[in-house]
């Protein structure tokens, strides 16, 4: 015996309810008769003569076809004006009759309840657009200022087209990257006009490729590489003997690295060189851009004395500068990406209660004077930690930090900088003031670079940004030097061929021996222990004999090996007579401090009537 199962139904669909659609009333309209024509033609020419209709639809009726118009001063698919025009062509005798609505226009009504973007608003919104404001920081002042935009979509979308009008189309391929580089690659007669030093571009096929898509079926990647400067920007690598460079990300929105490359100058300010866009930052991307480094200066006519390289740890970058300017130059090891990454080591590899201690023995041993000092040092720096069994920690810091990647300490080159934080800095001001932390697409990253490389050459011609070939004293400098200038501390002297050695007491110590001399040049120390404490008991001066030179003097000391400049320098030259103190540098009594910012202006003399 079998039975029919009734369908399913579920516990929703039981209690659904019919629901009553509701339909909205179709529109009313009165109309009347206004004219009677005989051909078709004519009934067209006097619905143009107003030339504010359009056509909208046509209906087939008994009485003959009808062609409806609407007003054409609101959208086709928005809300229609109330007047219109029909033209009836009579199927009877052929005629054509126009109707007309009896209500009147309402298509101002109807563009004040539009939702679309006033004029107003959209004027507000470029001036709001060239000020750099964020899309959400801009929605809320279009609110403060009683300019409600629809939603943040349309503004979004008004956005898009305005970028679009500015700044041309997102995306870009290779052979429009090629086509742009040789718009721009012809050196300007004015020293502070953008050009392109150099370019390379390598195609996977015959075919423009869109950089959205970077890869070919096979693997193989597109390349190419951009590098733009000015012929002053270039002139300032043939005043100093040094080169930083670095590549930086977030800046542009399909992925590739941004590398900026500068010098720092005797001030230890940062000076950009140039601005580079590549495909990767592998070896051959950084070799690009020294040698377009150096074929730039030579167009310019001037002479490349580069002998040191200011980096992170980054093998690209230095198999790179050595490829591209010989062997025989440096390799400086940046102090404080070093730091950070023996810090990480450090709590993952020593006991805890020894972390402190070796800290403090890698921040000492950091400021050894020569590469004689930090020669001696580092043998016992390593026999003292693995006598506390800190074995595994040791075998990386050899690996890492004493053989391949050792010059990170402060006196491993004169007037040198020991870390790339000038240029670290740099990249971060450009991201927040040049792009404000936003991606942008290649195609207007690229008139970016040429706009801030003018930007930054321009800066030297309204001296607002100075390259200094000699290093600059500041007024709390001139303090310290004249304070110790006055104290009562002993100096010994030898004289050399050029100049003038002098051996300072350190500390709050006013007299040395000569055994503590001979400690500090001969190296007398057996444990690293003994280092720390006899190493910096002396500070080694050594002064031109050309009195106006001074300033070019050396000392052991760290604050000169970090800022090229010192007390015992200044304090010599004033106690030898080299140069005179600033007024303003004796106003302090001795043994205190100058206060930051500007010394304050003399008050005005008591008045009497």
């Amino acid at each position: 015996m079998t039975s029919n199962i009734q369908e399913y139904l579920s516990d929703e669909e039981e209690n659904t309810e019919e629901v009553n659609t509701i339909r909205r009333n179709k529109r009313q309209r009165k109309w009347e008769i206004v004219s009677i024509f005989n051909t078709k033609e004519e009934a067209i020419n006097a619905i143009n003569i107003d030339a504010i209709w359009s056509f909208h639809y046509r209906n087939k009726t008994i009485e003959g076809c009808k062609e409806y118009y609407r007003c054409n001063k609101v959208r086709r698919r928005k809300q229609q004006c109330n007047a219109g025009i029909y033209l009836l062509f009579v199927n009877r005798d052929h005629t054509v009759e126009m109707f007309k609505t009896q209500e009147d226009h309402s298509h101002d009504e109807l563009m004040q309840k539009t939702t679309k973007l006033s004029n107003q608003m959209k004027e507000e919104i470029k001036k709001l657009f060239e000020l750099h404001v964020k899309p959400k920081r801009m929605f809320e002042i279009l609110i403060e200022k009683g300019l409600e935009p629809k939603n943040k979509t349309q503004l979004s979308n008004y956005l898009i087209r305005l970028r679009k009008q500015n700044f041309g189309p997102s995306q870009i391929s290779l052979g429009q990257i090629e086509q742009w580089c040789l718009d721009h690659d012809k050196i300007p007669d004015s020293d502070d006009m953008p050009f392109v030093v150099s370019h390379q571009i390598k195609y996977y096929d015959e075919c423009e490729v869109d950089l959205t898509e970077r890869k070919d079926p096979d693997g193989t990647e597109a390349q190419f590489r951009v590098l733009i400067s000015t012929k002053r920007l270039l002139e300032n690598c043939t005043k100093t003997n040094n080169i930083h460079v670095d590549a930086t990300y977030k800046l542009i929105w399909e992925g590739m690295p941004v590398i900026i490359v500068g010098n720092t100058d005797s001030d230890r300010h940062f000076h950009p060189s140039g601005i580079a866009v590549c495909s990767n930052e592998r070896t051959e991307d950084f070799k690009f851009i020294f040698e377009s480094i150096i074929e730039g200066i030579s167009k310019i006519n001037g002479h490349v004395k580069i002998e040191y390289l200011i980096s992170d740890a980054s093998n690209a970058i230095r198999n790179a500068f050595v490829e591209a300017f010989g062997e025989t130059k440096h390799l400086i090891m940046c102090w404080a990406h070093m730091r950070r990454n023996v810090m990480k080591k450090i709590d993952s590899l020593v006991d805890k209660s020894l972390k402190k201690e070796i800290c403090d023995d890698i921040d000492t041993l950091q400021l050894a004077p020569s590469n004689e000092v930090f020669g001696k040092a580092l043998p016992l720096f390593i026999k003292k930690w693995r006598q506390k069994r800190q074995n595994e920690f040791i075998e990386y810091m050899k690996l890492q930090w004493f053989t391949t990647h050792q010059n990170w300490f402060e006196g491993t080159a004169q007037r040198v900088p020991s870390t790339n934080n000038a240029l670290e800095s740099f990249n971060l001001v450009y991201k927040r003031e040049q792009t404000f932390r936003e991606r942008l697409p290649l195609s207007r990253f690229l008139e970016l670079m040429k706009k801030s490389v003018e930007g930054w050459s321009n800066e030297y011609l309204n001296n607002s940004r100075i390259f200094m070939t000699s290093t600059s004293v500041e007024l709390s400098e001139w303090t310290k030097g004249y304070h110790w200038a006055k104290s009562n501390v002993n100096i010994s002297s030898v004289i050399f061929d050029n100049s003038i050695r002098y051996f300072c007491p350190s500390n709050e110590e006013s007299h040395i021996t000569e055994n503590t001399i001979s400690t500090v040049l001969e190296m007398h120390w057996n444990s690293f222990d003994q280092f720390k404490r006899r190493a910096f008991k002396v500070w080694i001066v050594d002064l031109p004999k050309e009195k106006d030179k001074w300033i070019n003097g050396y000392c052991t000391c760290p604050a000169f090996l970090k800022k090229y400049v010192c007390k015992h320098i200044i304090g010599l030259a004033i106690r030898l007579k080299y140069v005179k103190p600033p007024p303003a540098a004796k106003q302090i009594p001795i043994g205190e401090q100058r206060k930051r910012g500007r010394p304050k202006l003399a008050t005005c003399a008591f008045l009497v009537d």
